[in-house]
């Protein structure tokens, strides 16, 4: 998805994303590009490029010269892949002087909504939101979605100062099974990639993953690229029994401004950033089977976009 299975986290700080990677295969003896050293950790965390979730740190170092011949395009939340992943000679070395640290990224909140007043900047079904008597916090009130029930923005967002969103939420299931989920999706009109009524999945939670514990209350965080003026958000259920309850409660979403995102602002020192390369390297499809007895050459690249209508 165009941010896909975007970067998820769960109540289990180790627990892996969501998304089900096919990257293309390492060879028999491949190295990384860059050894990192032992205190190196990628900065951004969970950074992955502009092209969504699959091309991660992770596929960067699965072939010796992805980081060399890729690693400097696709900037994605303020960074290349050789700004951002240990493997490519990146990220957080440890230690060292912060001073030629970037800007802190600013994040801004957008929205909050813990359904305590009601149901707040989302719609749903009366029974639905907000659903009395269960909570995260110290409140009595959430969001209950039975199967195929979702909430949906009331209005569109304005995200035109945002390079990027991110949302955190609460969510809890007693008896979903394992084979359903529930989804949590965003819509630009307009935008690259998407028809006028596409939705878009930022995240999919389902007990099959790491981290989703069932009778106890899940935390995720999402996020993902946006390019566009206005979105709309919802999580809809889409398990398929009657018994298959989503709690959801406590749902911030934050931007990251765009000054803060592209570095240092334009025209410092007089100047002006240069353009971008007319044609970028294109990245082998994430399937592809290389044959490393000819010559290397990368592979059309194949976008992995995943919609739901």
């Amino acid at each position: 998805s165009p941010s896909g299975s975007p970067t998820v986290t769960t109540k289990n700080p180790s627990a892996a994303p969501s998304f089900a990677a096919t990257k293309a295969p390492k060879p028999p003896t491949s190295s990384p590009s860059s050894s990192p050293s032992a205190g190196c950790v990628d900065d951004p965390s969970n950074w992955y490029d502009s092209d969504g979730p699959r091309y991660d740190c992770e596929w960067y170092g699965s072939i010796p010269f992805y980081c060399k011949l890729y690693g400097d395009y696709y900037e994605n939340f303020g960074h290349t892949a050789n700004e951002a992943c240990c493997v490519c000679g990146g990220g957080d070395q440890g230690g060292g002087d912060d001073d030629d640290d970037d800007d802190d990224d600013v994040w801004e909140q957008i929205s909050e909504d813990t359904f305590e007043s009601g149901s707040g900047n989302f719609r749903g079904s009366r029974n639905s939101i907000p659903y009395r008597g269960f909570s995260h916090g110290d409140g009595n009130q959430c969001v209950r979605l039975n199967r195929r029930q979702k909430i949906t923005s009331k209005r569109f967002v304005d995200i035109d100062d945002y390079s990027a969103l991110r949302v955190n939420f609460w969510y809890f299931s007693k008896d979903i099974a394992p084979n359903d989920k529930f989804v949590f999706e965003y819509y630009i009109p307009g935008s690259w990639g998407q028809g006028s009524t596409s939705w878009a999945i930022a995240g999919e939670f389902s007990p099959e993953q790491d981290g989703f514990e069932l009778n106890e209350w899940n935390e995720a965080n999402l996020t993902f690229n946006v390019d566009g003026k206005w979105a709309l958000f919802r999580v809809r259920n889409i398990s398929n029994e009657k018994k298959d309850f989503v709690f959801v409660d406590e749902i911030i979403i934050e931007g990251l401004l765009n000054n803060e995102s592209e570095g240092e602002s334009v025209g410092v020192g007089g100047g002006i950033p240069p353009a971008k390369p007319v044609t970028l390297p294109d990245k082998p499809a994430l399937d592809f089977d290389f044959n490393f007895g000819s010559a290397l050459g990368p592979a059309s690249k194949q976008k992995s976009s995943k919609f739901w209508d």
